[in-house]
């Protein structure tokens, strides 16, 4: 095993070295667009070299390392982001190569390292001065730029002229981060989406283990236990092949090799196995975490002897599984919380599953960062994030009521998860919608109803109209691959949902309306960012339909008073067009 991963990190060595250097060039005019590749190819050179002694990766690592110092600076002003991902690669690749530089090399890239990242992030402690006041919040950003702001200064601060300020530099991000490490669940969950938790944690993780080796402790960073519980959060928001992609983040699957590091400092050898299984069973790439954090004493434990379900009350989400991967697993991801944090969008309700180890109620993912006002929360502006389409409660698996151009979910409501419960042969969950859908609803909740014997779900939605209203319910499925495609029957009242030979039903158990195959796009009430004078002058786009993506949808119109919706889904065999069986409908207060 640890061979394959050896291997791997191999092959992407000999990439780099013959790939083109990177620039400086900010082609967005923002960020650099080489900033992730340049700390990319400096760890995974110098570490190749350090496996293998071959001195080709060497050279490119140290080549790598003196053509970022020669960059006027690493954009802090624009994107520290930048600054960190660059300081983070150079104070790896020093260490690492430290014997192997001549001493203008070792002078050139420290004097780079604490001019370019380590003071830039003096002064942004001290006085913030850049786009995004890091320091001070608490998001990704808080943890990507001071981990690397503490490994640059580690780096360097046994150089005489460096220490003074590499001693502050590592204390005022230490407890910088202190705030931001409570916006974690105590169950290790993370509010801006899955990916930005990973993306937050990769430079966390690392920064913890370096403060061990050079200082001889992490000052109890290392094991908090909200950050470690991270490793269980990104277990269970994972499918087989897709992580549960709720606010801004695509569905790939995560890949985390801090859960060899967990498993290695203690941990369960539950998130070893975990990880190791993933890089088997999803023929994942191996990172250079993964080789520097394996231990083959950490792989045995048997998954399925693990806990099926999970509940995030910090973000109230709720997933259920009947295995961890696989032809057979079906997976069902179910979010409410809070539609207004960064990276949110407005997605209460939605859900995602998974039959035959594979997708099939998506989630399209992020809106292109670039479009005007993609940051603007504000309602009373008549430009926002909320015109775009995947911010919209219409690109998710949710309800929609009477749309219109403004918000089609109240940003600002909590979506709470009033049940959850777990068994051996189910699990469910309820959340409350009423909030948000206050304008239109008395009271309106969604429950998810997850049955493990034969990986079937149901939805199922209970509505007290204020009025007579227009409701929508929705869900995006995958279209472009040339197996993936839906088709309702004739009587409206079931489809089929086909990807890569493999379908599942999906019927109307109750309810008004029939399904219509739609193209995901938005809905002719909803605003045009296209058509923003901003966008136009930019050439910024609206993300929509990328032709990847349909909606399989059922209107319900002029409807009042007290509705229920409720649809089943489930893996059907190649040869049948429905199940044998449908489910009786009852009540969710009578779900137990």
């Amino acid at each position: 095993m640890l061979a394959g991963y050896i291997a791997d990190v191999n092959t992407d060595a000999g990439e780099i070295a013959s790939s083109e250097m990177p620039t400086s060039d900010i082609d967005d005019g923002i960020r650099i667009a080489d900033a992730v590749t340049i700390n990319s190819n400096i760890i995974t050179s110098a570490f190749a070299y350090k496996l293998t002694g071959t001195s080709a990766y060497r050279d490119r690592a140290i080549l790598e390392m003196m053509n970022a110092a020669s960059f006027d600076d690493w954009n802090p002003k624009g994107h520290f982001l930048d600054t960190a991902g660059i300081m983070f690669g150079m104070a790896i690749g020093y260490d690492w190569l430290y014997n192997d530089l001549t001493d203008t090399q070792k002078s050139t890239i420290a004097a780079a390292i604490m001019e370019k990242g380590v003071i830039p992030a003096y002064n942004q402690h001290r006085s913030p001065y850049c786009n995004f006041n890091w320091t001070g919040n608490k998001t990704n950003w808080n943890f990507v730029c001071n981990s690397a702001a503490i490994m640059g200064a580690l780096a360097v601060a046994d150089i005489e002229e460096y220490k003074t300020t590499a001693a502050e530099v590592v204390s005022l991000s230490l407890q910088s981060m202190q705030g931001a490490i409570c916006k974690f669940g105590i169950d290790g969950s993370w509010y801006e989406s899955p990916e930005y938790g990973r993306y937050a944690m990769s430079y966390y993780y690392p920064a913890t283990e370096a403060m061990r080796t050079a200082l001889g402790t992490d000052y109890g960073y290392g094991s908090n236990p909200r950050t470690n519980a991270f490793c269980d959060y990104i277990i269970y928001i994972s499918g087989g092949r897709s992580v549960f992609n709720y606010g801004d983040g695509g569905e790939a699957l995560i890949n985390f090799p801090g859960l060899f590091l967990r498993s290695k400092r203690g941990g369960s050898d539950f998130y070893a196995a975990y990880r190791a299984m993933q890089l088997q069973k999803t023929e994942g790439t191996a990172q250079v975490w993964d080789v520097l954090w394996y231990d083959a004493l950490n792989t045995s434990f048997d998954l399925n002897s693990a806990s099926m379900d999970r509940f995030f009350a910090a973000n109230e989400t709720a997933t259920f599984r009947n295995g961890f991967f696989g032809d057979d697993l079906a997976f069902a991801g179910f979010h409410g919380g809070y539609n207004g944090d960064t990276h949110c969008q407005l997605d209460a309700g939605s859900f995602v599953y998974d039959a035959y180890g594979m997708r099939f109620a998506c989630d399209e993912g992020q809106q292109d960062y670039s479009g005007a006002y993609v940051w603007t929360t504000n309602l009373n502006t008549e430009k926002n994030r909320w015109g775009y389409y995947r911010n919209r409660a219409e690109s998710h698996n949710t309800l929609v009521i009477n749309p219109d151009a403004g918000a089609d979910q109240n940003p600002f409501a909590q979506a709470k998860m009033t049940k959850y419960k777990t068994a051996a042969d189910y699990g469910f969950a309820v959340i409350d919608l009423t909030d948000t859908y206050a304008d239109d609803v008395v009271a309106a909740k969604r429950g998810l109803y997850f049955n493990r014997t034969n990986g079937s779900i149901i939805v199922q939605d209970e509505l007290n109209l204020k009025s007579v209203s227009d409701v929508y319910w929705s869900m995006t499925f995958a279209a472009g691959p040339s197996s993936a495609y839906g088709a309702v029957a004739a009587d409206g009242k079931s489809a089929v949902i086909t990807r890569e030979n493999k379908k599942v039903w999906v019927g109307i158990l109750e309810g008004e309306g029939t399904f219509e195959i739609a193209e995901a796009c938005p809905m002719s009430t909803s605003p045009n960012p296209n058509e923003w004078e901003e966008n136009v002058a930019s050439g910024a786009k609206n993300t929509m339909n990328t032709g990847w993506y349909d909606k399989l949808q059922l209107k319900l119109s002029g409807v009042e008073g007290s509705q229920k919706i409720s649809i089943y889904m489930i893996p059907i065999a190649s040869n049948q067009t429905a199940p044998d069986s449908v489910p009786a409908v009852t009540d969710i207060a009578s779900w137990k």
